[in-house]
């Protein structure tokens, strides 16, 4: 009786399989801007197209944006950085990375000219127009947490780390 209840609920379970079909709509090519700000070093700004999921990628499939305007505003709006795209900086770099075109690689630390514009506590405003789109987006540097205390606890696995 026990074999026999065990082989109905095993085709209980497998008998019910159906397959489906899901019509996932494709939303269209929109604008994906992927950027970074942190205090002492340039801005970056990705420009992206978006794609549909179950697209197939290959290399001939364009997915970065080039020859778009950026700008990056301070909270007043009083200082801006008007971005440019990394591959007319030096040659070699894929198109669509966009940062500062005055950047110093040479500087000791490098970046060292941002140190007056990116700072923590302040937010930024971000601007890119490409053809007929703007987009804008505002974000802030946190400040930091100072530490208020620092220990550690051995492992008992590998006490000698």
């Amino acid at each position: 009786m026990k074999k026999l209840s065990t082989i109905s609920l095993v085709f209980i379970f497998f008998a019910c399989e159906k397959e489906i079909q899901l019509d996932i709509a494709n939303a269209g090519k929109k604008i994906v801007v992927q950027a970074m700000i942190q205090e002492g070093y340039p801005p970056i700004v990705q420009l992206t197209w978006s794609d549909s999921y179950f697209a197939n990628f290959d290399s001939n499939n364009v997915m970065f944006i080039s020859g778009a305007e950026i700008i990056i505003y301070n909270q007043d709006r009083t200082d801006s950085v008007i971005l440019a795209e990394i591959d007319a900086i030096i040659q070699g770099f894929p198109p669509g990375i966009y940062t500062d075109s005055n950047i110093n690689f040479n500087a000791n630390p490098p970046f060292s000219n941002f140190h007056d514009f990116c700072k923590e506590g302040s937010s930024y405003h971000l601007k890119v127009i490409f053809e007929n789109d703007t987009l804008t987006a505002t974000t802030s540097i946190p400040n930091a947490t100072p530490l208020d205390s620092i220990w550690f606890v051995p492992d008992d696995r590998y006490p000698e780390y």
